[in-house]
């Protein structure tokens, strides 16, 4: 019987995804408790039978800087030249304090995500890869990429999906991604504030959080076009961090979500919402009580309507 599916995917980079605008310092409530996060996402997930694609960056799957450096060495790249070089996380490396492992490297959590029921691991690139900033190049990308496919591959995974930083791509990223032959990946919303692009003002930023309260542009739940390769599995929303000065509004953002998800489950559409785990790091009881309310409700829309949750690599199989 044909059913609407329930996607989730995470963006799993710790430090690497947020090294342009944060310092440990500034940001450390958040990458201490990612440790935490991934372990109690696991449990839920595990508990409720949802399936999910963790999208991660392929600098994760080394234990320290000693290796990554090794494994570097050994096949002797040609770094990106971003024009704004703070992007260039290849450059960061040798700054790294040993002392702070936990919040450059896990892969120990990547084992474990990958040896749990419905848990896909996909890639998020190797260095956290903007395809779209000023600088970056095509065959750039293609290098970057395939030691993401390699090191997973040493790690015995085989990588299905991608999911870009920033959301950021191009046709010529897509063809590269098929030639590479992954299968799907996170599309964005076709709107204006959604589309990708390497500007990303305070205008649209605001919009976007805007968006989340109050709906101002409504994701469009079609069906999966068959006919894009890779696959592009649409986000449908961000599920956005539980925000102190917003709590008023917290209400609204689920509310959203679940009459969302609702329309899905009736239409036999598909909903895919994302998130980053250290977005979950602060304010840890306020984000999984909201969390808890998605899935309860998920679970009511699964028992009526046959809603099903899976996992990007899943959608191929549909």
């Amino acid at each position: 019987m044909k059913s609407g599916k329930f996607i989730i995917s995470l963006d799993f980079e710790l430090f690497w995804g947020v090294s342009e605008k944060k310092t440990i310092n500034n940001y450390f409530e958040n990458l201490k408790n990612t440790r935490f996060v991934v372990e109690k996402l696991l449990n839920i997930f595990l508990k409720n039978d949802i399936s999910a694609t963790w999208a991660t960056v392929g600098f994760l799957f080394f234990a320290n800087k000693e290796e990554l450096i090794s494994f570097l060495n050994n096949v002797k790249i040609e770094y990106p030249k971003y024009k704004n070089q703070n992007l260039n996380n290849y450059l960061k490396i040798n700054n790294i304090k040993n002392v702070n492992n936990e919040f450059y490297f896990a892969p120990d959590l990547i084992k474990k995500i990958y040896s749990c029921k419905g848990q896909e691991i996909a890639t998020h690139t190797f260095s956290h890869f903007y395809t779209l900033e000023p600088g970056a190049k095509t065959k750039d990308f293609v290098t970057d990429l395939d030691l993401a496919l390699k090191i997973a591959k040493k790690n015995n995974i085989q990588i299905n999906s991608i999911v870009f930083p920033r959301n950021q791509y191009s046709d010529d990223i897509l063809k590269a991604c098929k030639n590479l032959n992954l299968k799907s990946f996170r599309g964005n919303l076709n709107s204006y504030i959604f589309k990708p692009s390497s500007n990303q003002s305070a205008f649209k930023r605001l919009i976007r959080l805007a968006n989340s309260y109050f709906n101002i542009s409504a994701p469009l739940l079609n069906e999966i076009d068959r006919n894009s390769s890779p696959l592009n599995v649409p986000a449908s929303r961000f599920l956005r961090p539980f925000n102190p000065q917003l709590s008023f509004l917290e209400n609204r953002k689920i509310k959203i979500i679940k009459n969302e998800m609702s329309y899905a489950a009736k239409n036999n559409k598909v909903y895919h919402l994302w998130w980053h785990p250290h977005n979950f790091g602060k304010n840890i009881s306020e984000n999984f009580k909201n969390l808890d309310l998605i899935i309860s409700h998920y679970k009511k829309l699964n028992s009526i309507y046959n809603f099903k949750s899976a996992n990007m690599c899943d959608i191929l199989k549909f």
